[in-house]
């Protein structure tokens, strides 16, 4: 937002302040001020008035001007197309410095001594105000040929650029922040003129509205006779300030009426409604949660308020009867419906839906009294207006906690003064700390006490706050996300290290294939209704789908031996979320290197489950099959008696379609099951452990798991560990094969004796006779 020095004391008196202390009150109140410039002029540079014009005899293009400048009267050259007689110019004399730094001397043009330059906007440093020399209006002030620029404050104003926050749509005129200097200097704000050319003849003879009882804006329209309209230079300059451009000057002046007064205004040409009759008929309505104008005799939307207006119903310089409509929409209603109807709205949108200024009457006031100073217009009498009956918030405010809020004791009375000097209305609420508070109008942002506490704190001053030291009773807390991040590193840095590389995809995947892979779809109603790619056309029920297609480009390019892994989100049939990480190693083992003499083999699952351990956490194998997986050789995957994962060989209609190593096996576990590991320290047992290796005849059909679970039922202390080390079958057993199981018996307090260790030996065999018929052999 733009606004000059002058601008602002149209509203609030700045005599006594400096332009550093202006902004500095506007910094401390929580308004950002990006750049301050202040404009002045060389003191040789004075008013002048062109007494006579006359051509150059020896060019066309040239006109030789008599220029009074109080003084003396100056003979000066010009070739601007706009020289007048009888106007007032800018005129730097002989010595005088213009902003770009060219100095000015005397000069002979064509035979023809110039005693000084009449200048344009642009040689000022002004801007292009106009094409040609400028032409100075009693805007700037009383003209008297002779006086400095300098003393006309118009011209050499001070330029502050504010950078407003995008919640703060009160503060984008010159008014609202006058508004705020008030409140924070405790200085009333300047009485408004009210002037105004009005015929004597009724709006209503020209111009009716209605309105329907549920429409949301509020509308205030007058009628005028447009008999010529001017544009003075204070307007046009402060527009260019404010990088305002326009092709009409009835819309250079409604918007240097909105800049100034925060109110949004259009301009419609009457004749161009109805269909000939001599009163033009308006309704506002409301449809599809949109108010609208209508123009009643045609049935043509004229205006969607606040969001764009019709252009061949706009006004124009020359219309005979304009119609002046100032409106008011309510913002968090009309962002949230253009944002539902994809609306883009024309240039007042972007004001609307952050809030403009809702006292019509003030807006409409001060662009009467502009249009009565600065053109040949005449009013109709009265105005045609609708304001829907809106109820005021209240706010409850507890004196306490502003002072707790703020860090320093600030007094119930105090607080009420700040809140009244922006506006809002205070009333007692019977409690010695609180009282209730209703907002003013204009402020849309305030919708809670943390919203007054804080308008509280900025203009009593920020900076005001003592500073003191955070006294705490902190403690060491971790988040859960923080350990569900550091879990998964850990589990990504242990799988680098087992030899897997890390891939990240989408969190979508191709639905053929994950049908493919048996597990089940999404309904079409929960489907994707827009995916980003026909092969991303559903959410992934789990990370091996991309990994194997991964795998399968690895394998295409020549790889022999693919390990990737991937933690991620997943999503079930009701698209449930949950997080899993995914392995997959493809092809084989090992690289070939002296150690194998050349000789590579392919990846097994016992090797797999090895390396997926290692990168994860100690788990046991329980058999089961799997749509994606070959029967025999996959199995769920059982930490701490509980199901975690699957893993297993991929089954060879996957390997086919993916074209994939026959030796493709894969793994994924939930980590919504797991934990981190936390490691404690454990007194260990300094005596030396023994092995003791048993073999026994079982059945083939027999799984180790059983067996293991057998032993461990006997709760022998001294046993640690049980592994099945190898299997022997030379086909004279039929339905058996001989099992070699060993056991860890490890000691703590005393070193076995062989009585002991013969005792374990025929305790664990006993078991398994009993349980299983099982045999030494």
């Amino acid at each position: 937002m733009t606004v000059t020095r002058s601008w602002l004391n149209e509203f609030i008196p700045l005599s006594a302040l400096s332009d550093q202390q202006i902004a500095q009150t506007f910094v401390r109140i929580g308004h950002e001020i990006a750049s301050v410039r202040k404009i002045a002029f060389d003191d040789r540079i004075v008013v002048g008035k062109i007494v006579g014009v006359k051509k150059h005899e020896s060019a066309e293009k040239l006109s030789v001007c008599e220029v009074d400048v109080g003084d003396r009267t100056l003979t000066i050259v010009c070739g601007a197309r706009n020289v007048e007689a009888g106007r007032f110019v800018p005129v730097a004399t002989i010595g005088a410095k213009l902003p770009d730094g060219d100095v000015i001397t005397e000069a002979k043009i064509r035979g023809v001594k110039s005693f000084g330059m009449i200048c344009s906007s642009k040689e000022l440093g002004l801007g292009a105000l106009n094409d040609g020399i400028l032409h100075l209006d009693n805007s700037i002030g009383a003209l008297e040929a002779g006086a400095k620029l300098n003393d006309y404050p118009a011209l050499a104003d001070t330029v502050f650029e504010a950078e407003l926050t995008a919640n703060r749509g009160d503060c984008s005129s010159v008014y609202g922040l006058a508004r705020e200097l008030c409140a924070a200097l405790e200085t009333p704000l300047l009485s408004e003129r009210k002037t105004r050319n009005e015929s004597a003849r009724g709006i209503g003879r020209i111009l009716n509205l209605t309105s329907d009882r549920e429409a949301t804006a509020s509308v205030l329209i007058n009628a005028l006779e447009n008999r010529g309209l001017e544009l003075p230079l204070t307007t046009r300059l402060r527009l260019e300030f404010s990088g305002v451009y326009f092709n009409k000057r009835i819309d250079a002046l409604i918007s240097y009426a909105t800049l100034t007064t925060g109110v949004l205004f259009r301009a419609y040409d009457l004749t161009k409604l109805g269909s000939g009759a001599p009163r033009a008929e308006l309704r506002l309505v409301r449809q599809n949660g949109l108010n609208l104008l209508i123009d009643a005799v045609t049935e043509r939307k004229i205006e969607t308020i606040g969001i764009e207006a019709d252009p061949q119903f706009a006004a124009t310089d020359i219309s005979p009867l304009i119609a002046i409509e100032a409106f008011f929409a309510p913002p968090e209603e009309l962002s949230k419906r253009a944002y539902e109807l994809k609306l883009s709205g024309d240039a007042l949108f972007n004001r609307a839906f952050k809030g403009s200024e809702p006292d019509l009457a003030r807006g409409t006031r001060f662009l009467d009294e502009l249009l009565s100073r600065v053109s040949h217009t005449f009013f109709y009498s009265q105005s045609l207006s609708y304001a829907p009956n809106i109820r005021a918030r209240t706010i409850a405010i507890d004196s306490r906690e502003v002072s707790g809020a703020l860090g320093r004791t600030i007094a119930k009375n105090q607080t009420a003064s700040i809140l009244k000097r922006l506006g809002a209305s205070v009333q007692a609420n019977g409690d010695q700390h609180s009282f209730l508070v209703t907002p003013p109008a204009w402020r849309h942002d305030l919708t809670n006490e943390a919203d007054l506490i804080e308008e509280v704190m900025r203009i009593s001053g920020i900076d005001a706050i003592e500073s003191k030291p955070l006294l705490t009773n902190a403690k060491r807390s971790v988040s859960v996300g923080w350990r569900r991040f550091r879990l998964e590193r850990s589990l990504a840095n242990r799988a680098a290290a087992s030899g897997f590389n890390e891939s990240l995809h989408f969190v979508f995947c191709d639905q053929k294939t994950a049908k493919k892979f048996g597990f089940k779809q999404i309904p079409s109603n929960l489907n994707i209704a827009n995916p980003i790619a026909s092969n991303l056309n559903a959410l992934r029920p789990t990370l091996l789908i991309n990994l194997a297609e991964a795998a399968a480009k690895n394998r295409a390019k020549g790889r022999s031996s693919v390990r990737l892994f991937e933690i991620g989100d997943i999503y079930d049939e009701n698209r449930v979320q949950s997080r899993e990480i995914a392995f997959i190693f493809s092809g084989e083992k090992e690289a070939a290197f002296i150690g194998n003499r050349g000789k590579t083999a392919n990846i097994d699952l016992f090797s797999f489950a090895s390396l997926i351990a290692g990168a994860t956490l100690d788990f046991s194998l329980k058999e089961r099959d799997f749509e994606y997986l070959q029967s025999g050789q996959s199995a769920k995957i059982v930490a701490n008696g509980e199901e975690i994962g699957e893993i297993g060989k991929l089954n060879l209609r996957l390997v086919k379609h993916l074209d994939l190593s026959e030796a493709t096996f894969t793994a994924r576990i939930n980590l919504d099951k797991i934990s981190e590991r936390v490691f404690s320290a454990k007194t260990f047992s300094r005596l030396q452990p023994v092995e003791r290796d048993l073999s026994v005849v079982v059945d083939k059909k027999l799984r180790f798991g059983e067996i293991k679970e057998a032993i461990a039922s006997l709760k022998i202390t001294d046993l640690k560990r049980i592994a099945a080390i190898d299997v022997y079958d030379d086909g004279t057993l039929g339905e058996k094969h001989s099992l070699t199981l060993r056991l860890v018996i490890h000691p703590f307090e005393k070193t076995l004796s062989e009585e002991r260790l013969a005792a374990i030996t025929d305790l664990v065999l006993t078991k398994l006779n009993a349980e299983f018929g099982a045999v030494l052999r």
